[in-house]
């Protein structure tokens, strides 16, 4: 559509565009847009960026209940540009597919899901995370409050939450396993919170992110109310790590489903 400015037109009109220039009309043809013009390698970056947006998006989305909307704004494309090199550098260039190791997604340790308030910044001891067979252990040592554990002055109690995602890159499925958490009392005078195990059933073959939260509360006489908001809410991933073994299908056929499967040509 174009519209009359004084003496002018401005806008298209069918195949051609109306513009003012140095107070003459100028009309050009307008720009046409033939995907049967991309070159092979333009096109094979747009599916592999596809590929790599899909995958951000379901791990983020597998931890809607953890992260819930109290990320950072530019928290989404710094995900995806972790992600989109970690598949970059599994890529193998000859078959045109991922070949995954143990470690191949260990960039993603220590990602901050809100840089506002980083988990580090907050909690001061370091978790550790074993894989036994098909079992996930995250163990914390003993917990000094308040020295090791950061309160907001309007605090006085945090849930130390540990999650686990899993997400069968074989099939393109993924499952978010029951979170647990401890509650923890802050105490000015000073209280040890003794060492504690989190242990997770995990599937074989498949990419296990543990991602730590910790939610804090204030007593009200209407109960419990969390204080987390946009611009305080620490929570982020602890280890990324592909299990040993072979994906069973039959044992992820109920996962949900996500866009993601690297034994097809991307």
């Amino acid at each position: 559509m174009a519209k009359l400015d004084g003496k002018f037109l401005r806008g298209m009109i069918g195949p051609v565009v109306n513009k003012k220039y140095r107070g003459i009309q100028v009309i050009t043809q307008s720009p046409r847009y033939d995907p049967n013009k991309r070159t092979e390698p333009s096109k094979k970056a747009a599916v592999k960026f596809g590929v790599a947006s899909n995958l951000a998006a379901s791990i983020r989305g597998n931890f809607y209940n953890v992260i819930v909307q109290l990320y950072d704004g530019p928290m989404i494309n710094r995900l995806l540009k972790e992600v989109r090199i970690i598949l970059g550098q599994s890529l193998d260039q000859e078959t045109d597919t991922f070949n995954f190791d143990s470690e191949s997604f260990s960039r993603l340790n220590g990602f901050e899901f809100n840089e506002e308030s980083p988990v580090r910044d907050n909690l001061f001891v370091q978790p550790a995370t074993m894989l036994i067979g098909q079992n996930l252990q995250v163990q914390f040592p003993d917990i000094h409050i308040p020295r090791d554990l950061k309160f907001p002055k309007t605090s006085n109690i945090c849930m130390l939450g540990v999650a686990v995602g899993m997400y069968d890159l074989s099939y393109g499925r993924m499952i978010l396993s029951p979170v647990q958490s401890v509650e923890i009392i802050n105490s000015p005078d000073g209280v040890v919170i003794p060492a504690k195990q989190f242990d997770f059933e995990i599937e074989p073959g498949c990419l296990c992110i543990v991602v730590i939260s910790l939610q804090y509360l204030k007593t009200t006489f209407a109960g419990k109310m969390l204080i987390n908001d946009k611009q305080f809410s620490p929570c982020g991933i602890l280890s990324a790590t592909i299990a040993g073994g072979q994906v069973d299908e039959l044992k992820t056929k109920h996962w949900k489903k996500m866009d993601f499967g690297y034994k097809k040509e991307v």
